[in-house]
């Protein structure tokens, strides 16, 4: 196109070069009728006549030649535009395609989708069968196999164990499985001289749990028994005679806002919780021994209790609780006192004991707890007050006269309790710690919690319990416990106007007779101090499943008992005896299901 466009050009300007040659041919043309010389002139004009005709010739050359160059252009523009048609075609040919392919895309999309929106559907219906078949096995399992019987509208859930079990005590207890701390014998003294050797099935558990469930409330009943109750004709010469014993027995309704009422015998709220504050959830030593370890606080008694649940992160309850107070100590005992430390005995058909005096008390005893689980951990912070009362007698021969009157002593304590998982689901780390005046109700030992004053009025002793303890989980089988605990009573003695000692500790005791190797005469006043107690053992599961558990286990314990030290004059015999047993129990037990 550029080369046309150079030669046309070319064309253009020799025509112009042209244009006066043939204006000076035609002027000369014009004058040759007046020259004289005429041969002159005819050359002259053959002469321009020819250069015209190279030059006419010459433009009909570039003529043709621009002809030519036009038809090339014009062939050429219509070239272009029929390849301009042709991508214009091909345009619309690929933009048809490119929809015909999104279309076909989208359509193929839609079909992916119904695919496996299909897909999907099938395996819902083949997760539900599977879930259905698992139910449906699920149900024919426990119709087979019941954790719990229907009766009516509620379930019945029973549960306890059946146990076979042996102890040893280096010093004689005279007990059965339920060790008497508080009687270990003196050091040399004649039980001391005597090991004890026992076999027993009587702490034997049987238990049925009844729960009915409302829209807005779970109600419960629950009944727990062994057979360590010991009835004035109990023995073990041929028939061994013993009587079921009532451990608890309660009714309760859970309601769904978080509030919950209980009534009946069950653990004292002053007992330690490992979740919540939740019957059925208190925290009882792993021990083979009935009486637990020394420091664990503890009792099973009638209760009324009102519980608050804070979205099990915080708990608090409330609980009035029956009252009994031990027989109170002292070295001398102010006379004619009465409703306490000589109570009556159960009068007949009064349901209770004729043997045993009780107290004649005034009100329930009053606890409250505050329990956390704040993300590690149960934590417990607890309050206790009693008030003790007995009748003091009057002297009407005294300057001025006196009457008789009803005293009344308070009494209680505070207490913390702590679980924390120093290993998740291996080691448990178990502290609890309690203080209070006249709080011995509610010791392991059950030891002394009151002595008197000269007139016979109620002085409460200060006491303390502690205890520690580890328990670990090294394998899904075996189970192994370490505890150690300390209970202690504080000494509150005096001399009386009479030259009497009165109260608790006297340093006045005559313990001449307490570690004596025979029977005598010999006085044994000795008062407990402390008790200490280190205890380890195991359990180890051969079995646990369906069937329910086959497990046997091993126990000793440590016992050292102190006392407070009385007169010196007692020597050679010590001025404050001592008493220490080792004992050594096993135990071998299915647990129901």
């Amino acid at each position: 196109m550029l080369k046309a466009k150079s030669v046309l050009a070319s064309l253009i300007s020799a025509a112009v070069l042209a244009t006066p040659y043939v204006s000076l041919a035609q002027s000369t043309a014009g004058s040759t009728t007046t020259t004289k010389k005429k041969s002159t002139s005819k050359k002259g004009a053959s002469s321009v006549e020819s250069q015209l005709d190279e030059l006419k010739r010459q433009l009909d050359q570039q003529n043709q030649q621009i002809q030519t160059l036009q038809q090339q252009l014009q062939q050429r523009d219509a070239n272009i535009q029929q390849m301009q048609q042709g991508v214009s075609q091909a345009q619309s040919a690929a933009s048809a395609a490119q929809q015909a392919a999104q279309q076909a895309a989208a359509e193929n999309q839609q079909k992916l989708q119904s695919v496996q929106s299909d897909m999907a559907d099938l395996k819902t219906i083949q997760s539900n069968s599977v879930t259905t078949l698992q139910e449906t096995q699920k149900r024919i399992v426990d119709l087979e196999n019941p954790t719990a019987l229907h009766y009516k509208g509620i379930t019945l859930t029973p549960g306890g164990f059946i146990a076979a079990e042996t102890l040893w005590r280096q010093n004689n207890e005279s007990a059965d499985i339920i060790s008497s701390f508080n009687g270990i014998p003196y050091d040399h003294s004649p039980n001391s001289q005597l090991s004890e050797f026992r076999m027993t099935g009587r702490q034997s558990r049987l238990s049925l749990l009844a729960e009915g469930k409302l829209a807005n409330v779970k109600m419960s009943g629950y009944y727990e028994m062994d057979f360590l109750g010991a009835a004035p004709t109990a023995n073990e010469n041929q028939s061994s005679s013993f009587n079921p014993r009532q451990r608890q027995l309660w009714a309760q309704a859970a309601f769904n806002n978080g509030w919950t009422i209980t009534g009946g015998q069950t653990w004292s709220l002053w007992s330690s919780n490992k979740k919540g504050i939740e019957t059925r959830q208190e925290w009882i030593p792993a021990t083979i021994d009935g009486e637990y370890v020394v420091g664990y606080s503890f009792a099973r008694l009638a209760t009324f209790r009102i519980t608050k649940n804070f979205h099990n992160k915080a708990w608090w309850a409330i609980s009035l609780e029956n009252p009994e107070m031990l027989n109170p100590s002292s070295l001398t005992t102010p006379p004619n006192v009465y409703g306490f430390g000589n109570g009556p005995t159960g009068a007949d058909g009064s349901a209770l004991s004729s043997t045993n005096t009780t107290s004649t008390d005034f009100m329930p005893d009053i606890i409250t707890k505050l329990a956390f689980e704040p993300g590690w951990g149960h934590y417990e912070v607890k309050a206790l007050m009693r008030v003790m009362r007995d009748k003091v007698p009057g002297n009407p021969a005294a300057t001025p006269a006196t009457s008789d009157y009803d005293d009344k002593a308070f009494a209680g304590g505070f207490g913390i309790n702590g679980i924390m998982p120093l290993v998740k689901t291996k080691v448990d780390l178990i502290l609890q710690a309690n203080y209070g005046r006249g709080i011995g109700r509610y010791a392991d030992s059950t030891n002394v919690e009151t002595t008197y004053y000269q007139d016979g009025a109620i002085n409460p002793l200060r006491q303390a319990q502690v205890l520690a303890g580890l328990e670990t989980h090294p394998t899904t089988k075996l189970d192994w416990y370490f505890y150690g605990g300390d209970e202690y009573v504080g000494r509150s003695w005096f001399l009386g106007s009479d030259g009497k000692a009165y109260g608790y500790g006297s340093q006045m005791a005559d313990n001449t007779g307490c570690e004596l190797t025979y029977v005598g005469t010999a006085k044994c006043q000795a008062n407990f101090r402390n008790l200490q107690e280190f205890t380890t053992g195991f359990w180890y599961r051969f079995y646990k499943g369906p069937a329910g558990t086959m497990q046997m286990g091993a126990q000793y314990e440590w016992i050292h008992k102190n006392t407070w030290h009385g007169d010196a004059t007692t020597a050679p015999q010590p001025a404050a005896p001592e008493g220490t047993n080792n004992m050594f129990m096993t135990s071998f037990r299915y647990v129901l299901p």
